[in-house]
């Protein structure tokens, strides 16, 4: 089955990683080292949002050290670019500013594929490998497929809190505009 994203900060991240992780001994016991991360685009940085994959302090650690736009990491390449990238060794990429912490997490594929929204960057998915071994054209198409239906649905989020803010607006108005006409039946 699809993997299930954590959600920085809202459930508890150590039964749902425990739980993923038997998942994926059960399911697919090749493919131990997956993770995945989406993250947002905010002033000049990249903010986690969502986890897959990755232990508690890593989540932590991610939560505590949002990481800078530019060319030194994935998700800063591919927000900067706004196209997908893939890193096939990140140990051996010369731009890439990260590899202590690769190092430390054993990554050495990365995926980023960024969310446009009108041909702007407003976020980036982030799939990572233990194993050298890059993302088939397939594999990199689903994640652009599915970074496209998220953007769909941020979009029809922000156009729903628009129409809800916007009636209650005009409910608003509309209580003022009959409380001044009762007024001024009295009068």
């Amino acid at each position: 089955g699809a993997p299930r994203c954590v959600q920085g900060g809202r459930q508890d991240h150590r039964r749902q990683l425990e739980r993923d992780r038997r998942r994926r001994r059960r399911d697919a016991p090749g493919e131990r080292s997956r993770r995945v991360a989406a993250q947002a685009r905010a002033a000049g940085a990249i903010r986690p949002l969502a986890f897959w994959g990755y232990t508690p302090e890593q989540v932590a650690y991610m939560l505590d050290h949002p990481i800078p736009l530019g060319r030194g990491s994935t998700a800063g390449r591919a927000i900067v670019e706004g196209r997908t990238v893939q890193i096939h060794d990140v140990l051996d990429d010369a731009e890439f500013e990260l590899k202590e912490e690769a190092r430390a997490s054993g990554v050495r594929t990365m995926l980023a594929v960024p969310l446009m929204r009108a041909g702007i960057p407003i976020g980036v998915f982030v799939l990572q490998r233990r194993s050298l071994r890059p993302f088939t054209n397939k594999q990199i198409e689903l994640v652009e497929t599915f970074a496209d239906q998220a953007v769909i649905a941020i979009e029809n989020v922000r156009l729903f809190d628009e129409v809800q803010a916007r009636t209650k607006e005009l409910s608003e108005s509309l209580e003022q505009q009959t409380a001044t006409s009762e007024v001024l039946e009295v009068i």
